[in-house]
């Protein structure tokens, strides 16, 4: 086996075949000098994502398993073989620039204090993906299910969001994006790895605020710029990974405000969901929507009513 390497790169994929190439091929130019491990985890994918990984990067240690174990479990085997010092978390649907991993490496390791960094997020057209958040909190998980997406493109509820409106410059912020995230080891051998509990969504959130807990710091430096192609995985799942949203909320307020934090998560989303079937229908009746898309959100919103209710699992 070669020397240690000084960086760790772990990705975990599902049925992202063409995405992940070309996450891959940015990794090198995005490396610069660093010495790096890539580590992929296929979560049992049928696009032909392990051939095509075997045929043009044959250094990358692949992981194939038969079934797809969600994300946190796949970040999880992946982390397991890991030998660096520092780890990054890249999701498939990211596509790094030129430098943005010494980037990041640089600002991790010339701070002691600091555990944890992530990029300036840009969508596949060049402009902003704001990230860097604060902790979710209830409240906010109230309004953001009623207020109209023009009141959250604001600058009001950017600050509510992320705690900030200007994007440019170096930040101390809660959280950073799962889509890309680079770690030093020992944040994971102090809190552990990932709860995979969570199949997919929260369990960044979840590992970031035990990482505050334990007084780590973490950094949103916008000197490293990624794109990320949002979401080509879920969008394979539809309605079904609205539901797994839910199901991880859940689980995360029940796991850090016990049961009354979920009960009242609960009952949010069954308020919300009553909200939208109303709202939805009214538009539709006004001819703001479109009739023939009615049934199919009706639908979705009465899934999500009854996993709220706990009448649907």
């Amino acid at each position: 086996m070669s020397e240690t390497p000084r960086l760790s790169v772990a990705i975990v994929n599902w049925n992202t075949r063409d995405l992940l190439l070309r996450c891959l091929a940015s990794l090198r130019q995005a490396a610069g000098q660093l010495d790096m491990e890539i580590i992929v985890v296929d979560n049992g994918s049928h696009d032909g994502s392990v051939p095509a990984v075997q045929d043009q990067y044959p250094e990358v240690v692949l992981i194939a398993n038969p079934e797809s174990r969600g994300f946190a479990a796949g970040t999880n085997q992946a982390l397991s073989r890991a030998r660096a010092p520092v780890w990054a978390l890249v999701a498939p649907d990211a596509e790094m620039k030129p430098g943005a991993l010494s980037r990041l490496y640089g600002e991790l390791t010339g701070e002691p204090g600091l555990m944890a960094v992530g990029p300036q997020l840009l969508n596949t057209d060049g402009s902003l993906q704001p990230s860097g958040r604060r902790f979710p909190t209830l409240g906010r998980m109230f309004w953001e299910g009623l207020l109209p997406e023009k009141i959250k493109q604001t600058k009001w509820w950017q600050r509510q969001v992320f705690g900030r409106v200007d994007f440019t410059q170096p930040t101390d912020v809660d959280e950073v994006s799962g889509a890309c995230l680079l770690a030093r080891r020992e944040a994971f051998e102090r809190i552990g790895l990932l709860d995979e509990q969570f199949f997919i969504y929260y369990e960044e959130v979840d590992w970031f605020l035990r990482l505050a807990r334990e007084g780590g710091k973490v950094r949103y430096q916008p000197a490293a710029q990624v794109y990320h192609h949002w979401g080509a995985g879920m969008a394979q799942m539809k309605g079904e990974g609205v539901l797994i949203h839910y199901r991880s909320a859940f689980r995360f307020w029940r796991k850090h405000r016990g049961w009354c934090g979920e009960l009242a998560a609960r009952v949010i989303t069954l308020f919300h969901s009553q909200y939208w079937m109303i709202g939805r229908f009214i538009l539709t009746a006004l001819f703001i929507r479109p009739w023939k898309n009615l049934a199919g959100r009706l639908a979705l919103y009465f899934k999500i009513f009854f996993l709220a209710g706990g009448w649907r699992r």
